[in-house]
């Protein structure tokens, strides 16, 4: 009968230990990393530690071709991902934007697109500009590459917590075989 009862305990104590680190260790959560620089999961909305206090949340899987603008209220990344990683939303976060093969003169034309249920749900582009220009990111620019053979761009993008989708649309890709793949990067709270 004692041997039962420590079998108990044991078991009790384990379950605690699980609960507690499930709740409070969010590295335990399904497709978020656990160490810095590894990923559990490539795919929109895919969280990789990048050194315990910066996340980069994947905004756009690797393309090489432009994409269509947003429709319905399940496309792009939905904030409460977010939210139910850190805990609130991180305000502010950067796009980062980057090449991932290509050569020849690459360029890259990307807009920010958020979604909201206002008048039955809407996707609303983001940021200033001509109503053809409005939401591209660099200022309604092309990106060109940043050296050779390479883009990376970020940009701050802020009010993150006032829409509940995001989507990155590629409105024009140039160069050869060029690819590319953006990120949200968001900080812990206090760091």
């Amino acid at each position: 009968m004692r041997y039962h009862r420590s079998a108990r305990a044991g078991l009790a104590i384990s379950l605690v230990l699980a609960l507690v680190g499930a709740c409070c260790c969010p590295s335990t959560t399904p497709g978020i990393s656990t160490s810095p620089g590894t990923r559990k999961t490539a795919a929109i909305g895919a969280f990789t530690n990048l050194d315990q206090k910066t996340y980069a949340i994947e905004l756009l899987a690797t393309t090489s071709s432009t994409n269509s603008p947003p429709s319905g209220a399940s496309a792009g990344l939905a904030t409460s991902s977010i939210l139910d990683y850190f805990g609130s939303i991180p305000d502010p976060m950067t796009l980062l934007l980057e090449s991932t093969a290509g050569s020849g003169t690459m360029t890259v034309t990307a807009k920010l697109w958020g979604y909201t249920p206002l008048d039955g749900g809407t996707w609303v582009p983001l940021g200033t500009g001509g109503d053809t220009t409005k939401g591209i990111i660099n200022a309604g620019a092309a990106i060109g590459e940043t050296t050779s053979d390479r883009i990376l761009h970020a940009e701050p993008f802020q009010l993150t917590g006032s829409f509940g989708r995001y989507y990155l649309e590629i409105t024009a890709i140039g160069g050869t075989s060029t690819a590319v793949k953006a990120y949200l990067l968001a900080r812990r709270a206090g760091y």
